[in-house]
């Protein structure tokens, strides 16, 4: 995993309840939605840096990315319990 990502959101990545999102498939068998989400927020800071994005900014989007599909799979109404 990219340090960056771990720089910006550590504290997601190592939530419990993120963690489980390394048991269901997205995209495919091969490919959790743990591992999408986090190539997801590998593409998104790239992008970021490109935008010259602020790194408060990098930061919200690194985030955002990551959380993009939580709710959807853990069946909360909001992702703020790992916010």
């Amino acid at each position: 995993m990219d340090s960056e990502i771990q720089q910006y959101a550590g504290d997601i990545l190592a939530h419990p309840r993120f963690q489980q999102l390394r048991t269901f498939c997205h995209h495919g068998l091969d490919n959790s939605v743990y591992d999408h989400s986090v190539a997801v927020a590998e593409a998104a800071c790239q992008i970021a840096r490109l935008m010259r994005l602020s790194e408060s900014e990098t930061t919200s989007v690194v985030r955002a990315a990551l959380l993009h599909d939580f709710s959807a799979m853990t069946g909360t109404a909001s992702a703020s319990a790992v916010i």
